[in-house]
């Protein structure tokens, strides 16, 4: 299992650097356990805070979507990559859970779809 945190990881915040480096470091891993470890892996807590300052939806939803692109590519060739969870899904009204890394789906349509899409 791995989990991911460059929004807390890098000192740059600009979307283009935390895309291209989440992009890295998800096929660097997929690698490493096909080829090394030789073990299925498991994508978790892979988040994005939504209180950061430059925050915006879109980038959200392509962070979700570099994930699930890697291991959705990674499992169609038979690969290790064996599924993923995020931190942290809520409906309305769980409001004592949030955190600033919650997605609220009702909030959210666009990253709904995105999770929908991985999800079928």
């Amino acid at each position: 299992m791995v989990h991911s945190y460059p929004d807390q990881w890098l000192s740059d915040p600009s979307e283009g650097n935390q895309i291209s480096f989440l992009s890295n470091w998800v096929n660097t891993h997929i690698q490493d356990a096909q080829n090394v470890l030789r073990k299925p892996l498991l994508f978790v807590e892979f988040r994005i805070s939504s209180k950061d300052s430059g925050y915006n939806q879109n980038e959200r939803d392509q962070f979700f979507d570099t994930v699930y692109s890697a291991i959705y590519s990674s499992a169609r060739g038979g690969g290790v990559a064996a599924g993923s969870m995020f931190w942290q899904l809520l409906t309305t009204g769980m409001d004592s859970y949030q955190d600033i890394y919650e997605i609220v789906l009702s909030e959210s349509p666009s990253t709904t779809s995105v999770i929908v899409q991985q999800s079928q």
